[in-house]
């Protein structure tokens, strides 16, 4: 009678087949947990966590250990070329996961050369070169013209000059298209003022244009003072890009209503309620009279093509009847209205097609100039530069973001001998084959 003696179970060696593949799964498990959203952002921060390393440290060591076990051969070559190149990549992405160095500046235009970037009020990097803006361009689509009704848009066309649009019962015709409008000598028909108490019967009038009292006292012992006039009326929402104008596109007020503890700041604009700003809750604030702002009608304006990439888009309308307006991109309107029938007639607001920063760069007491261009990052000194954002306001500065992995250089090395591996794979079978 014979007996076997029960081995005890191998151990997966590092070379093995199936614990590189069990360890590529987990590593690809953690960086896609890395990537999907989740509520109050952080997961990023997976991929400089201690358990990602460490799987992706037996699975280069697992790697090398797979390809150090097939001898060096011509024919194995592209093998061990591409297992190679797995474990340089994945030492550039380490690398760079422990030391890259990523955040966003805001750079004036105009303003003197930035050398350091204060991260904190213990922390600054050395950028190693200068960093200035001297200059900025925002190329946009041509807007769509809205035929609108209520809160409802009707029908929208594009800006095709001599192109005719439907409006109720009657037709406009597109007369004169300009992507850059210069917009100059708008003459009115009398003066902008506010209007305190009943229209009929009003308390008070007070001129807007600086020719009479910004201030008046009202009945109950408050005072009532026109803060500032704007042609352009910014709207007190998240998102929207505010831009004063030298013609009047939406025209309003800010108004400052005191009482002895109490204080509240309005908005009104030409033809709307008064809006509070604040405070938020109406009950603390002093009484507010009946407000309106009457601001009179355009009766001519100049308008001349221009090469200024900063002035607006506008369309000049004939109506029907002869009359003539200029609308002006998001909703400025200059002229007789267009609408009619419970129509109205506005361009909307045209959307960016590109934007481009004149970089000035000092690289070792040299002056370099360079064209930063959204999606088009520059290089310099270790640091990839990307244009990112501008002040879509007053266009005083843009946002950038500077990035600094150190491990990037051999990413790429890795991913071209990956790519000069696997080509010599299918080559050398290929030989083989025939």
């Amino acid at each position: 009678m014979s007996t076997t003696e029960s081995q005890p179970p191998q151990r997966p060696r590092l070379s093995s087949m199936p614990l590189a593949v069990v360890l590529m799964a987990v590593a690809v498990v953690l960086m896609l947990v890395g990537v999907l959203p989740v509520r109050g952002g952080g997961q990023e921060a997976l991929f400089r966590s201690p358990v990602l390393f460490f799987v992706l440290t037996l699975l280069g060591a697992s790697i090398i250990a797979c390809t150090f076990r097939r001898k060096l051969t011509l024919r194995s070559i592209g093998y061990h070329l591409t297992h190679l190149s797995a474990i340089v990549i994945m030492v550039g992405a380490m690398i760079g996961a422990a030391f890259e160095k990523k955040f966003n500046i805001q750079v004036q235009l105009g303003d003197a050369p930035l050398h350091s970037v204060r991260m904190s009020e213990s922390e600054s990097v050395d950028l190693g070169f200068g960093l200035s803006i001297e200059s900025f361009r925002v190329d946009k689509y041509a807007p769509n013209l809205r035929v609108v009704k209520g809160d409802n848009t009707v029908s929208e066309h594009r800006l095709v000059t001599d192109a005719q649009v439907r409006v109720g019962e009657g037709t406009l015709k597109i007369a004169r298209v300009l992507p850059h409008a210069d917009i100059h000598d708008v003459q009115l028909d009398g003066k902008a003022e506010l209007i305190i108490g009943d229209p009929s019967d009003p308390f008070a009038r007070l001129a807007t244009d600086g020719s009479g009292p910004k201030e008046v006292k009202l009945p109950g012992g408050s005072s009532l003072f026109i803060a500032r006039a704007y042609n352009n009326l910014p709207v007190m929402r998240m998102g929207h890009a505010f831009r004063e104008t030298a013609y009047p596109v939406r025209p309003g007020i800010i108004l400052h209503v005191a009482a002895s503890n109490r204080m509240a700041i309005l908005s009104l604009a030409a033809g709307e309620a008064a809006e509070m700003l604040s405070p938020s809750d109406p009950a603390h604030a002093p009484e507010i009279p009946p407000l309106h702002y009457r601001f009179p009608k355009v009766t001519s304006v100049s308008v001349d093509a221009s090469d200024n990439p900063d002035l607006p888009f506008a369309a000049e309308l004939i109506s029907d009847d002869g009359a003539r307006t200029w609308l002006i991109e998001d909703g400025g309107q200059l002229g007789d209205d267009p609408g009619r029938d419970g129509y109205e007639v506005v361009l909307g607001r045209a959307a960016d097609k590109r934007y481009e920063a004149g970089l000035v760069l000092e690289v070792d007491g040299d002056i370099l100039r360079r064209a930063l261009v959204i999606n088009q990052p520059v290089d310099v000194a270790g640091w990839r530069l990307y244009l990112n954002s501008y002040d879509s306001q007053a266009r005083r500065h843009v946002t950038l973001t500077l990035r600094r992995d150190p491990g990037n250089h051999l990413v790429v090395v890795g991913i071209l001998g990956l790519m000069i591996g696997t080509a010599l794979i299918f080559f050398i079978r290929r030989q083989a084959a025939s």
